[in-house]
């Protein structure tokens, strides 16, 4: 049986009752819209749904959102399971869900801190969900979240290169680890992130990097004609809010 599902606001830690949160998982790709370019990778979206919120710290509202799915990773490999996620924001927050079919590991938040000091690469970090959104090629920024609770938030002004006065926004986390399986959700003030959220910029949500014994890319860039590099901007779809 799966632990109760955790919530996470600054210091504090509440737990609730699994069988109080309801779910509701439509699974579908959303595709229609404008401003965005063709996809280069097989099975891309090249679009991404960004869902319109009434309350964007409202947890049963978020983990009702519609999901997408990722059915294969980074070289074409057909997943044993669906891996899926959804975009959300309000007025005032962005929020960022991911469920992921996968065990998570035994709960070790500052060992996932330590690989992200340490700018490990992904593969190495252990199971992470990422959002990436993208304004130009030289201002964007990247959202960690875990089955551990632990998140991570980083602006970048360059290719990889980090931006060294970026703030860090105050998070809300929500966490249910099962056997089977994780859930975790983000949600932040769009007031502190680096990039605005609006139609036209480019976004890629990247789900269940494995362990450091069996890296997998699972992206909703689909399958790309480059070696893995969530940081490439031929792997980012144009965010579509709707």
């Amino acid at each position: 049986m799966g632990k109760n599902p955790q919530c996470i606001t600054g210091d504090t830690l509440a737990v609730f009752p699994t069988s109080k949160i309801e779910y509701q998982l439509n699974l579908h790709f959303l595709v229609t819209g404008r401003f965005c370019r063709p996809s280069l990778g097989t099975l891309a979206m090249d679009r991404l749904t960004c869902h319109r919120l009434q309350n964007g710290r409202d947890w049963k509202e978020i983990l009702n959102l519609p999901r997408s799915e990722v059915i294969t990773d980074w070289q074409g490999n057909r997943l044993s399971k669906p891996y899926r996620y959804s975009i959300g924001k309000d007025s005032e927050f962005l929020v960022f869900v991911a469920d992921v079919p996968l065990s998570p590991p035994a709960s070790r938040p500052e060992q996932y801190q330590e690989f992200v000091n340490d700018l490990a690469e992904p593969a190495t970090r252990g199971q992470t969900a990422e959002l990436f959104v993208m304004r130009t090629e030289d201002h964007y920024f990247e959202i960690h979240i875990s089955p551990d609770a632990a998140w991570w938030y980083k602006s970048f002004i360059g290719y990889r290169q980090r931006d060294p006065e970026s703030p860090i926004p105050k998070a809300d986390i929500f966490v249910e680890r099962k056997i089977d399986g994780w859930t975790a959700a983000i949600s932040l003030p769009l007031k502190e992130l680096s990039v605005e959220l609006s139609d036209g910029v480019m976004a890629q949500a990247t789900l269940g990097l494995c362990d450091r014994d069996s890296p997998c890319y699972i992206t909703t860039a689909g399958t790309p004609d480059f070696e893995p590099d969530f940081h490439n901007k031929r792997a980012f779809a144009c965010l579509e809010i709707k």
